[in-house]
């Protein structure tokens, strides 16, 4: 089939024109607002499972210096491993005041026959370390093995004013006149020692407060970061060896007889008189024998 020359110019106009149209047709763009600027979508990064730590094993060190009366007393699980040195533990129970869970009470005693009452708790402290020149203080301590450890963590190191000796040597040697006296625990008082307060504070009055007295040595338990506070409640420290509603005190006088000068100053100054200095001590005992020389009836 022949097309004619003027068909066959008509096809390429046609042809032409189309593609002059598709080619310069507006391309539709869409400029962006200010505000309207869409993010890119951040990447979530992939969820991890949470991570729980297994906390170690209990592993408790008593320290060497606890007096044997209280580590008869701690009680704590059984299958808790017991450490011999403090670097392998992670719980540690020792004499000390960091994290106090206890206290226990030591007291100053001197032979019965002791005319010093009193003294200050710094003058015992020169004693200990190799200080000391009061005519007060004792001229020497006398300790057991196991309290010296106990107080070399609180006054630091012994002097040699301090001698260990068991107990019995110490009692001994306590009343050979030398101005010796000792430290021991409260409850190991017989009634061969008087009681020295230090600091005005003695266990053996009603008005004693521990926590002001330089003798009552505190007991702390320790924990390594990494274990939970909670351990504490599975540890049972003994009670303190003081318990003031076991306390009884008796006051004995010897004999008294209210005459002669005495009854000459009552009728000078009151019948009260006698007792003015001394009634807190006669009142403050739970007991106060008095033996009357002279009967005030038949």
């Amino acid at each position: 089939m022949r097309i004619s020359p003027i068909k066959t110019l008509l096809l390429l106009l046609l042809l032409l024109g189309i593609m002059l149209s598709s080619g310069c047709a507006p391309t539709s763009t869409v400029s962006p607002t200010p505000g309207n600027t869409p993010e890119p979508e951040k990447e979530t990064p992939p969820k991890t499972p949470t991570e729980t730590s297994t906390p170690p094993d209990p592993v408790i060190y008593l320290s060497s210096e606890l007096p044997s009366f209280f580590l008869d007393q701690i009680q704590f699980p059984s299958e808790w491993k017991l450490a011999s040195q403090p670097e392998a533990a992670n719980i540690t129970i020792k004499v000390g005041s960091q994290d106090p869970r206890a206290q226990f009470v030591y007291v100053l005693a001197a032979p019965f026959n002791t005319v010093v009452d009193t003294i200050p708790g710094e003058n015992l402290q020169t004693v200990w370390q190799g200080t000391n020149n009061e005519l007060l203080s004792p001229k020497k301590l006398l300790v057991t093995r196991q309290t010296l450890q106990v107080f070399e963590q609180i006054w630091g190191a012994a002097s040699e004013n301090v001698i260990v000796l068991n107990e019995l040597q110490i009692s001994q040697r306590a009343w050979r006149k030398e101005f010796c006296w000792t430290i021991l625990p409260f409850q190991d008082l017989d009634p061969q020692w008087k009681v020295i307060e230090v600091d005005g504070q003695s266990p053996i009055h009603k008005s004693f407060n521990p926590d002001a007295y330089p003798l009552t040595v505190p007991i702390s338990i320790q924990l390594t970061p990494d274990m939970q506070p909670a351990m504490l409640d599975q540890i049972a420290l003994p009670p303190s060896n003081y318990d003031p509603n076991l306390l009884v005190t008796v006051n004995l006088t010897g004999v008294t007889a209210l005459v002669r000068a005495t009854a000459g100053m009552m009728e000078f100054r009151g019948n009260t008189y006698p007792a003015e200095d001394i009634r807190d001590i006669l009142t403050e005992a739970d007991i106060t024998h008095i033996n009357n020389e002279v009967p005030f009836t038949p």
